[in-house]
């Protein structure tokens, strides 16, 4: 039973976390992003980023 775990979707929402937090809120989620980032491949990491960015482009819409 559970979920199956997907770091590039998790990078994505850590990473849409920490952009809108300030101070250690901010740093705590980027400490997490690090943690997923260190569990992932590069091939992962570029499309997190590649999907958190259109993910902010349209406005969190279809994330």
């Amino acid at each position: 039973l559970g979920t199956t775990q997907d770091y590039v979707r998790a990078y994505l929402w850590v990473s849409l976390a920490a952009v809108h937090m300030k101070g250690d809120e901010q740093k705590q989620a980027e400490e997490n992003r690090n943690d997923v980032a260190g569990r992932m491949t590069p091939e992962q990491i570029a499309e997190a980023k590649r999907l958190t960015q259109q993910c902010m482009a349209l406005k969190f819409k279809g994330c």
